[in-house]
């Protein structure tokens, strides 16, 4: 069965990065992983110099490139959705999406912290929150996020609703008092670089579950 899942946020969040850090451990576990990216923008999509290229500048509305392993085709084509490009790529059992803030697909969002503070996705999509606002020692007190952050085998065997009722210290109670409301509203928050444990996290959620189902 395959799943979807954006991961997305604001312009400059460390969407790529982020994706490049969670494609080794997918794959690892033998899961074929396919990306899209959604670019707001046009885009030049060809190598500038190459024949394909060349053709295209000369006026023809598709070029294709291909050889016996792989082929590359550009294609101007009104109205482009992301659905049409998924049916590409049919054999994936991981379809990542790079952006899709606004769509109805189950995501992860990125806030870092010198690009924005609140998250612009509708939270009954997000999955989990990936920033930098917070330290590790905030991190911890975060009633659905407490029990993420460990090693990657025992993050995927944690279920956040288990940890939301865990009794909270009073140096615990202190530090939430500055914690943003939308951290604490049950959705597991991971820094920058737990991205093992996050794709661990994510990894259940996949295989368990009919959330990310396409």
């Amino acid at each position: 069965m395959q799943h979807i899942l954006a991961v997305s946020g604001v312009k400059n969040s460390g969407k790529t990065t982020l994706i490049d850090r969670m494609i080794p451990f997918f794959t690892e576990k033998g899961l074929k992983v396919a990306v899209i990216k959604h670019d707001g923008h046009e885009f030049e999509a060809d190598v500038p110099g190459t024949d394909s290229w060349k053709h295209k500048r000369a006026g023809a509305y598709g070029t294709a490139v291909f050889s016996a392993t792989k082929y590359v085709i550009v294609k101007e084509e009104p109205d482009v959705t992301f659905e049409m490009l998924a049916a590409c790529f049919s054999e994936a059992d991981l379809i990542l999406l790079e952006g899709g803030k606004f769509s109805d697909f189950p995501k992860i969002e990125l806030v870092r912290r010198e690009i924005s503070r609140e998250p612009v996705c509708a939270s009954e999509h997000v999955l989990a929150y990936v920033t930098d606002l917070l330290d590790e020692r905030d991190l911890k007190v975060l009633p659905a996020s407490s029990g993420l952050s460990c090693e990657p085998d025992q993050a995927a065997s944690q279920d956040p609703s288990d940890l939301s009722a865990a009794p909270v210290s009073d140096g615990e109670s202190s530090r939430m008092r500055h914690i943003p409301p939308w951290m604490q509203d049950g959705i597991p928050v991971f820094g920058f670089d737990q991205a093992n444990e996050l794709c661990a996290y994510l990894l259940k959620k996949i295989v368990k579950s009919d959330k990310i189902e396409q």
